[in-house]
């Protein structure tokens, strides 16, 4: 995995607690601070609403978001 990229990781070998892949997602959670997971089932369109949702959280001020 190279800094250039988000870490990603398929949900099989996650939950089957595959030791590479636990030691590699580690990895990205102290080097990247986070990781993608494929193979999970989430429908595309649930996941398309829920990054619509974050961008127009995170777009708001500062002073909207502490409220």
């Amino acid at each position: 995995m190279s800094f250039n990229s988000i870490p990603e990781f398929s949900f099989s070998l996650i939950n089957d607690r595959d030791p590479d892949t636990i030691k590699a997602l580690k990895n990205a959670l102290t080097t990247h601070g986070f990781f993608t997971i494929t193979d999970h089932g989430i429908d595309s369109q649930l996941l398309a609403n829920s990054y619509s949702l974050s961008k127009e959280f995170f777009d708001l001020s500062v002073d909207s978001k502490v409220r």
